[in-house]
């Protein structure tokens, strides 16, 4: 046998191999199963060399990966191959094509998709020029062994990289958010603008052409001042662009949005792609002009839209029961909730905020949201196969999108219920705390007889109206407006138009906000008037702050420390003014107010705020006697403390320090701890003291109950708690000789079987979501935000959160600070 040369048997079972668009025209390959080969395998692709004498290129095995290699083979190598077919794990008898690439990189490039019946398989989508190979029906194993030759031997034969213009859009974008953002984003403006070689796909130079109008490589400098970070959403494949808001502003925000922009025009192209080539979105699906009209599509969908909008009218709202509690149909919880959920799920290519408040007595809705800037619209057109300059009409552009935008929101409005009426919608350049730069109002049948049939039937899709801002107005045909345009149509900064009053109202500081409660909330909350449910706004003749000063202030000396906070108790004392029969009470956190149904005590108490320097004042005293070794006056402290705060953690979390700080009485801390967890809500609250309470509990021999709570902790999400929680698991788990912890069922199974709550309580819960669908059907949305906060955070979807925010800051952002 001559050296990597094989000579075949008389009758050997060689398959001869079509030739392949770019195979050296003196070539000729077979697929070979007469040499030996690991068992199974589907034989080798060979090259023909002479009469009966081949020389091995590659081996596939059974599970379809290609292997190069010059010799035959006694075993199967490691590793995926050089080219491989994935059957993929939720559709049958079909999988993904994909290569490995050369770059240096070793990245999984899908270039194709399989379909099988049998031993016979097909190409169902491909980026490669396979010839006779891209149709119709092959066995299985020639198929591989031609797409091998296509995408690996004749690419690296002509001196190019395997993988090179080729893959699925979406691989390119995974690749993009798996590396540093500005790394993620040069590598795809290299791949499009710098590959000489002319291996780059007609996707990756339009991605490459759209990130660098967007200004994507100022992208590096704006990431080296602030965190910056990208993600692609599940619910409408749109990105997501991850910053500060406070940090980010301006002109800079204005370009990292730009940015998210032109990534959310890829992300459109992707799935056009997606729907003409079986759901693979390949990086060669589309020629350049394709893909600009994709692009551009993205921004003229309004009738898809507008029918995604009309449909939600007969949908079912899942956010109208929460824990339990079934909001009121067409009440202000039913209607918000609605209005999210149908601006979450809308694929718009520039991000969409806003906020929305109602009253379904008066039928009056308002609605504030984003209006992208000039510099955040595409800077070139394809036209005639060139690009153009668009610069100029950027503002044009940026004003027709806005005003279509809002009419769209204003139908939104309308299908979340038929008692709005009346919708006002207010749009600020940038983001919500711009200047407003628009603001329509609609009334309900005009809109519906003649703007909602023309978003409908596609009128507003239409491109040639995108520099006439003034024809869309006409279009729209608000029943008032404040709206103006400049020199090169965009939108100028106008009053916007008032809130309506009935709204104004809902969002009086809490403090301030004398309104009667309904007598059903009052029972739940033990109030009678709004003002009563504010424990923010503190105008006590001590500070809260004031009190923890004058402890670090006298740190070297507890009892000066404990004599001048037990002086600023007297000093409150008898500057505040007689409460009567009513209680005092602190909560430390506003939904805290809302749970004193749950409290010892009578549905006709009443309470009175306890200033925050007193609350304070006993956690102080509690600490400092601890310092001093006097277990039994701290313990007093914080005994007061829970007696002051009944729904507030806090209070038992000092408590278990006064036992394990003095005299490390772990049983005594356990006890605190269950009787604080029995009211935690709070996740940072919960975290702390499951951790504390494994430890309690180990050192009092109840190992597999502190074992469960280090795993509570660990089941939540990542906070400050987690390594220590982990490292002291571990610890505990060698010394009872187990190996893994238990999984959050098993955990608190084990804690109720040891008489030991779950925290946050169920039923704590249930009872504030009940309270806070109340306060927001009756209008009391300021008295509600946090306890949406809380439940929005402990389920995964974005309506809550959403609605937390609108609640907070109204259609108007007007800012809920206690001191306004």
């Amino acid at each position: 046998m001559e050296q990597n040369v094989y000579r075949l048997p008389l009758l050997s079972h060689a398959t001869a191999l079509g030739t392949l668009p770019g195979q050296p025209i003196d070539a000729s390959y077979s697929l070979v199963k007469d040499l030996d080969q690991p068992r199974g395998g589907l034989g080798y692709v060979a090259q023909v060399v002479g009469r009966r004498k081949v020389q091995v290129l590659a081996w596939i095995s059974e599970d379809m990966k290609v292997f190069p290699t010059a010799q035959t083979l006694a075993s199967e190598p490691d590793g995926r191959g050089e080219l491989h077919f994935d059957p993929w794990t939720d559709t049958p008898n079909s999988g993904a094509v994909r290569v490995q690439s050369s770059d240096g990189f070793d990245r999984t490039i899908t270039i194709g998709e399989y379909a099988v019946d049998g031993g016979t398989a097909w190409l169902t989508a491909c980026t490669e020029n396979l010839g006779a190979y891209r149709e119709g029906k092959h066995p299985l194993a020639v198929l591989i062994a031609a797409c091998w030759i296509g995408a690996c031997l004749v690419p690296r034969l002509a001196g190019k990289t395997v993988g090179a213009g080729a893959g699925r859009i979406s691989e390119l974008f995974r690749d993009m958010m798996a590396k540093p953002l500005p790394d993620g984003l040069d590598e795809i403006i290299w791949r499009g603008t710098t590959n000489n070689a002319g291996q780059s796909s007609v996707f990756e130079r339009f991605a490459a052409r759209q990130l660098v109008e967007a200004g994507a490589g100022q992208i590096r400098q704006i990431e080296g001042e602030h965190p910056l970070s990208v993600i692609r959403l599940d619910s409408t494949d749109m990105f997501w662009m991850r910053f500060d808001d406070d940090e980010i502003e301006g002109l800079q925000r204005d370009l990292v949005l730009g940015v998210e922009a032109a990534l959310n025009r890829l992300s459109f192209v992707d799935l056009d792609a997606r729907g003409h080539d079986n759901g693979m979105g390949l990086v060669s699906t589309f020629t350049e002009e394709e893909c600009f009209q994709s692009a551009m599509r993205s921004m003229h969908m309004w009738a898809t839209h507008a029918k995604f909008v009309q449909q939600e009218a007969t949908v079912e709202n899942p956010e109208q029961t929460v824990r339990g509690t079934k909001a009121a149909r067409g009440g202000a919880w039913d209607v918000m909730t609605r209005f999210i959920a149908i601006c979450e799920r809308l694929k718009l290519p520039f991000r969409l905020e806003y906020l929305c408040d109602v009253d379904p007595k008066s039928g009056q809705m308002a609605v504030t949201f984003s209006v992208p800037t000039a510099s955040m619209m595409p800077g070139s057109d394809f036209v005639g196969g060139q690009w153009v300059d668009m610069r100029a009409q950027r503002a044009g552009r940026a004003a027709s999108y806005a005003l279509r935008l809002a009419g769209l929101l204003a139908q939104a409005a309308f299908t979340t219920g038929a008692r709005v009426t009346s919708v006002d919608v207010t749009g600020r350049l940038g983001s919500l705390s711009g200047q407003p730069v628009l603001s329509l109002g609609f009334d309900r049948s005009p809109f519906q007889m003649g703007v909602q049939p023309a978003y409908v039937s596609g009128r507003f899709d239409d491109a040639a109206q995108d520099n006439d801002p003034a024809a869309i107005v006409q279009m729209l045909q608000p029943a008032r407006h404040a709206l103006r345009f400049g020199a090169d149509r965009g939108l100028m900064p106008v009053e916007p138009l008032p809130l309506p009053k009935a709204l104004v109202r809902q969002h009086v500081p809490l403090w301030k906000d004398k309104r009667e409660l309904p007598d059903d909330i009052k029972t739940l909350v033990r109030a009678d008037y709004a003002y009563e449910l504010d424990v923010m706004h503190d105008d006590c003749v001590v500070k809260g702050p004031e009190i923890w000063d004058i402890v670090n202030q006298n740190e070297d000396s507890p009892v000066t420390a404990m004599f001048e906070v037990e002086s600023a108790l007297m000093q409150i004392e008898s500057a505040e003014k007689d409460h009567g029969d009513r209680k005092p009470l602190y909560c430390e956190h506003p939904l805290m107010r809302l749970l004193m149904v749950n409290v010892e005590g009578k549905a006709t108490d009443r309470y009175w705020k306890l200033p925050d320097a007193v609350y304070n004042a006993h956690g102080a005293l509690s600490r400092l006697n601890r310092e001093l070794g006097e277990r039994d006056k701290a313990v007093a402290q914080s005994e007061e403390m829970m007696r002051l705060a009944p729904t507030t953690a806090r209070g038992a979390i000092e408590l278990s320090l006064d036992y394990t700080d003095v005299g490390e009485d772990y049983a005594g801390s356990a006890d605190a701890l269950i009787r604080g967890l029995k009211t935690a809500l709070m996740p940072i609250d919960v975290g702390f003291m499951y951790y504390r309470l494994g430890y309690a509990l180990w050192k009092t021999n109840s190992h597999k109950a502190g074992l469960a709570c280090y795993a509570m902790v660990l089941s939540m999400p990542e906070g400050p708690f987690h390594d220590r929680s982990r490292d002291e698991a571990n610890q505990l788990l060698a010394e009872m000789g187990e190996e893994e912890l238990p999984d959050r069922d098993r955990a608190e199974q084990t804690l109720r079987a040891a008489g030991i709550p779950v925290a946050p309580p169920l039923a704590l819960l249930e009872q504030l979501a009940k309270v806070a669908i109340m306060l927001v059907d009756a209008g009391f949305p300021l008295a509600a935000d946090e306890a949406v906060w809380l439940l929005g955070i402990m389920q995964p979807a974005d309506v809550l959160p959403a609605l937390r925010r609108s609640l907070r800051w109204g259609a108007a952002g007007i800012t809920p600070d206690s001191d306004e």
